[in-house]
């Protein structure tokens, strides 16, 4: 019954998103009008169980079954109704990080952004996540089974839609509230907060299917292309200034090292520590020209420099030398090559924290070149680890926590019934499985390690341990100066070059 499902939205959006009892009619005649129902439904409802509720999902799927025709695009419509204008948000954010700090004016708004349907936590929870321990460092993996895929009711409802170029992405300032479609997939419930990073207008938004705890981005309000300066590192200063408790980050500006979205200036960031900010000093280093930093390259998989340091002005001195130096800077003897007859190929990954007053700013250093031997990427995931991880290696897994393609819940799945059941031959096991064939030089050398009578948990031990391992490489095939006597060599040579001094 859709009106009773009315007025379980309703008493949730009393409960959950700050709907005030003197805008329930209005609000109701506005699902009235949304859903087509004419009649209110004047019996009971189960207040106590609708208080309990974490996520509108049970309501959303009680609609969705009353109207098998809705689409996801008006699911949206609907949660946008019941959810609070921007600027009452934005108001109480202020409030709460004005009077208690901005740790719980985040959560305030992730919380809100959780029970008006945007962040979809209840997808999120799908995810499989496990840690891989190296020898110096941890890995965060994760399967990504949040993202639903579309199905044919959305697929006409967005067939429908007039494309119009607004928004001109995924990302844009104008994405909030909007109704409309096309290839913008339904946000109209979203919430943005607005950021002043100088004379420019930024804000900030959640992501719906979270990769971490809090994932936050930062959006630049203009649609303006991604760009690697010593401003992207300003910028992420005066966003910790402004919210302490997050980092945040920029995926570099090229593509193959860059992330999936380089059309609009964006930084990512949230509550969650990454693995590479644990990582230990593997030297330390020294600026004669700038004492009040403390520099380090890390004991990480790729080659990445931490900044440290309470002194602003000499930090985004020193972070402006190495972009600058960096852009530029080729060294044929590990394949390392700024520019070609293809443009440029050197830029860098950059992060920030702020921790009590002092700004912790890591660079990692990337470069998109491809040749005949790897035509995917030099530094890049190699052509043997593609079965697991083919994608670009962006912002969030240069740091350490892998987002791995929903396909492989099952391809592992069938991998783990080969070591535990030796009764079926791999060869026909292939046969019935087609999408095992990239894996038989994985399945093979798992085989040969740890045999084919396994219980089910020891075989899931092992191909996680397994995917780890491979994880790990991706990430070492992505870093620039290399663990061997010519990496390092190059690795001094370059300090050199940025007067940096080992201690």
């Amino acid at each position: 019954m859709t009106n009773k499902t009315i007025e379980e939205l309703l008493y949730y959006a009393e409960c959950h998103l700050e709907l005030d009892k003197n805008d329930e009619m209005f609000t109701r005649n506005a699902l009235f009008h949304e859903l087509n129902v004419g009649v209110p439904y004047e019996g009971m409802i189960d207040k106590k169980m609708i208080e309990s509720l974490k996520t509108p999902t049970l309501l959303l799927d009680e609609l969705r079954s009353d109207n098998p025709d809705l689409s996801e695009y008006q699911i949206e419509k609907i949660m946008s109704i019941l959810s609070p204008r921007p600027s009452d948000i934005i108001k109480k954010f202020n409030d709460i990080k004005n009077n208690e700090g901005s740790e719980k004016a985040c959560k305030y708004f992730f919380n809100l952004m959780i029970y008006n349907n945007y962040i979809k936590a209840d997808y999120i929870k799908k995810n499989l996540k496990w840690e891989y321990q190296g020898e110096n460092n941890t890995l965060e993996i994760t399967i990504n089974l949040s993202k639903p895929e579309k199905n044919n009711k959305d697929i006409a409802a967005a067939k429908n839609i007039v494309e119009t170029g607004y928004p001109k992405c995924v990302l844009c300032y104008e994405n909030e509230g909007y109704y409309g479609g096309g290839k913008i997939q339904p946000r109209s419930n979203i919430r943005v907060l607005p950021l002043k990073f100088k004379d420019e207008d930024w804000f900030f938004q959640y992501s719906p299917y979270a990769y971490y705890n809090e994932h936050a981005i930062i959006i630049n309000k203009v649609h303006t292309p991604m760009l690697i300066t010593n401003r992207t590192i300003e910028n992420e200063m005066m966003f910790v200034d402004q919210i302490p408790n997050y980092f945040i980050g920029s995926n570099s500006d090229l593509p193959i090292v860059g992330g999936s979205l380089l059309s609009h200036m964006h930084f990512q960031g949230g509550e969650h520590l990454m693995p590479m900010m644990f990582a230990k000093d593997r030297y330390h280093l020294f600026k004669k020209t700038e004492p009040e930093c403390e520099i380090s390259y890390l004991e990480w998989y790729n080659s990445a420099l931490l900044i440290k340091s309470s002194n602003k002005e000499s930090l985004l001195r020193v972070t402006d030398e190495i972009i600058k130096k960096y852009s530029t800077y080729s060294d044929e003897s590990i394949d390392l090559i700024a520019n070609d007859e293809n443009g440029r190929h050197n830029t860098i990954t950059t992060i920030t924290r702020k921790v009590d007053n002092t700004y912790y700013v890591f660079l990692i250093f990337r470069n998109n070149r491809c040749n005949d031997e790897y035509p995917d990427g030099i530094f890049h995931a190699h052509k043997e680890y593609h079965n697991i991880k083919s994608e670009g290696i962006g912002l969030i897994e240069a740091m350490g926590l892998f987002i791995l393609p929903g396909r492989l819940q099952k391809e592992l799945g069938y991998i783990k019934e080969i070591l535990t059941n030796n009764e079926v031959s791999i060869s026909d096991y292939l046969l019935e499985h087609k999408e095992l064939e990239k894996h038989i030089n994985f399945i093979n050398q798992l085989v040969i390690k740890y045999s084919r009578n396994n219980s089910p948990e020891n075989a899931d031990k092992y191909i996680k341990h397994e995917v780890g391992k491979v994880c790990e490489n991706v990430l070492i095939n992505t870093g620039i100066f290399k663990d061997t006597i010519d990496g390092q060599l190059a690795l001094m040579k370059f300090f050199k070059e940025l007067g940096l001094e080992v201690k």
